[in-house]
């Protein structure tokens, strides 16, 4: 058990004991989903977030955008997904590796409150985005039309929705860029946390390696085993 031990240890990566950071060059990047109804607004605030000038009035996404873009020195992958009720049923195919999820409502439009507040619970029940963080945004709030956020939310129940997940409300305009930087300052940090914890909970690849790469070593030096080779080399074939 010593000989395996001290094998261990030789093969044991040292990098093991360096923690995995986001903002290193490690090829990695946030992915956070923006869903919503179509006209909720989420191309505008994406570009907004972004820093573009919004001189302009987006078009609906025809089917999904992916904005590769860097927050504090965090890479992200923006992925905004139309919001029409044929492309609503394929939202899932985006759930994949996910670290956040913006729920984008139109504020200035209360007659689609429902809609959207069952979209949003269909969202939060799937398996994929289990303890993912969300970020509501009730948009357009400059509109004449618009719904506080009291008058949905208290409807909407959504502290019994979200279970133990981080959440956060926020009314913005992506028009005016209120509450904009604020709100994807805390998608971000949020997201961020969301994949070192899951990370953080994952055997390391390398740990794994480096483990099957030292028993591996002493397994073959012990006469036992090499016997065993000999005689049965397809059971032992990757050793």
């Amino acid at each position: 058990m010593a000989h395996l031990a001290q094998r261990i240890k030789r093969y044991f990566p040292k990098t093991l004991t360096k923690e995995l950071s986001i903002d290193e060059e490690l090829g990695i990047r946030l992915k956070i989903v923006f869903l919503g109804l179509e006209n909720s607004g989420k191309t505008s605030l994406v570009y907004k977030f972004c820093g573009a000038d919004l001189n302009f009035e987006p078009v609906s996404t025809a089917n999904y955008n992916v904005i590769k873009f860097t927050h504090s020195k965090i890479p992200l992958d923006l992925v905004d997904v139309g919001g029409n009720k044929t492309l609503r049923t394929f939202w899932s195919q985006h759930f994949d590796d996910v670290c956040g999820c913006v729920f984008v409502v139109d504020s200035g439009d209360p007659s689609r409150f429902d809609v959207s507040s069952d979209e949003l619970q269909r969202v939060l029940t799937h398996d994929k985005l289990a303890g993912v963080p969300v970020l509501i945004l009730f948009n357009k709030r400059d509109s004449e039309f618009s719904k506080a956020v009291s008058e949905a939310g208290a409807a909407w129940d959504l502290s019994s929705k979200m279970d133990s997940r981080r959440w956060i409300v926020y009314e913005c305009s992506a028009h005016s860029g209120q509450n904009v930087s604020e709100a994807f300052a805390w998608m971000v940090t949020q997201a961020r946390d969301f994949w070192e914890n899951k990370k953080a909970s994952e055997p390391s690849p390398s740990f794994l390696s480096g483990l099957w790469h030292a028993v591996r070593k002493c397994l073959q030096s012990i006469p036992w085993f090499q016997h065993r080779l000999q005689d049965r080399p397809g059971s032992f074939s990757k050793l």
